[in-house]
């Protein structure tokens, strides 16, 4: 089976979704050639959680109260958002957990849409409301939410960039994940964390004493103040259908 640009595959036991091209003939969850056709809409915007964020409010709230308070509200809508940290901070689950309740389109840039995809679900994301492809999309996404996992990996990140602006102009609210070199810039284009609206920096708490948290760090916030908060991520969840690695 082959995904069209009106009719999408998805998995009916996982929710993931093949959005372009042919169907891998194993899920994600290890089911064997379990598509569905799941005809996408042409004009009806994605429906998403309206009691999170509403119609009035210039902010899309995330699990964590501490930085919502932070950040004005939680994630800024008409805004792209950087998050940077070493390899292994943790910047993905950072982001899948923070849009988990948001329709979302990801870009996998780095990681196979699968592992993105497995990463999203254990997070506590909607199978049915996350969208996931290869490349960075070049026409207006319809999704309240954009993430681009990750901008380092692209061979054009000034174009990719450009993008997200583009994107954030329409209200979208765009993530930006990019890795940080030891220098502690961002790998591939050092620049970018001067042109976005927040810059989070996200580290390992090396006092969680296996608690699986990170520090975040907001270095730069257009809306509001700056700080530094503890973010929990909680213990990834085995999900029924799923292989264990």
């Amino acid at each position: 089976m082959t995904a069209t640009p009106d009719c999408a595959l998805r998995c009916p036991w996982c929710g993931f979704t093949v959005t372009e091209g042919p169907a891998p003939p194993v899920c994600t969850c290890g089911m064997e050639r379990p598509w569905v056709a799941d005809r996408l809409p042409r004009s009806a915007p994605v429906e998403f959680a309206a009691a999170d964020c509403p119609p009035d409010s210039g902010y899309r709230r995330t699990p964590w109260p501490r930085l919502n308070t932070l950040l004005g509200g939680g994630l800024p809508r008409s805004a792209v958002v950087l998050l940077h940290g070493p390899a292994g901070a943790g910047k993905t689950r950072v982001a899948c957990v923070a849009v988990r309740r948001w329709a979302t389109l990801a870009a996998s840039l780095e990681s196979s849409p699968s592992r993105f995809a497995r990463s999203a679900l254990d997070a506590g994301h909607h199978g049915r409301r996350l969208w996931i492809c290869e490349a960075v999309p070049d026409a207006l996404p319809r999704y309240p939410v954009v993430v681009v996992d990750s901008i380092s990996a692209t061979e054009l990140p000034l174009a990719t960039l450009s993008a997200a602006i583009k994107w954030a102009a329409s209200g979208k609210t765009v993530v930006l994940i990019a890795h940080e070199t030891k220098a502690g810039v961002c790998a591939g284009f050092a620049r970018i964390q001067y042109l976005v609206d927040v810059r989070v920096r996200v580290v390992r708490d090396d006092s969680s004493r296996g608690r699986h948290t990170v520090i975040a760090s907001v270095e730069k916030n257009r809306f509001g103040p700056t700080g530094c908060v503890r973010l929990f991520l909680g213990k990834p969840e085995r999900r029924r259908g799923f292989r264990s690695s």
